[in-house]
């Protein structure tokens, strides 16, 4: 969790420029696994619209409750409750 953890401050300091994309190291472990998977997990991250909208969708809904899941479609074109 640590190394985790770890990457997640380092894409953050490099990356972020909007405060729903900073990481906080104050996140439980269940909020920095749905960071990681957003934005670090090559698997799982937004790195283009086709890929890891989930996984931001979780993150930026459900976990810290940043948007609605309208407001998701609406800011990213797509429909997220499919």
């Amino acid at each position: 969790m640590r190394r985790m953890r770890a990457e997640c401050q380092r894409w953050s300091d490099n990356h972020s420029r909007k405060p729903t994309s900073r990481y906080d190291p104050s996140l439980t472990d269940k909020q920095a696994r749905a960071y990681y998977d957003a934005f670090i997990n090559p698997k799982t991250r937004a790195w283009k619209i086709e890929n890891g909208l989930d996984s931001l969708r979780d993150w930026l809904v459900d976990e810290m409750g940043y948007y609605t899941d309208e407001e998701v479609d609406e800011r990213y074109g797509i429909d997220v409750s499919i």
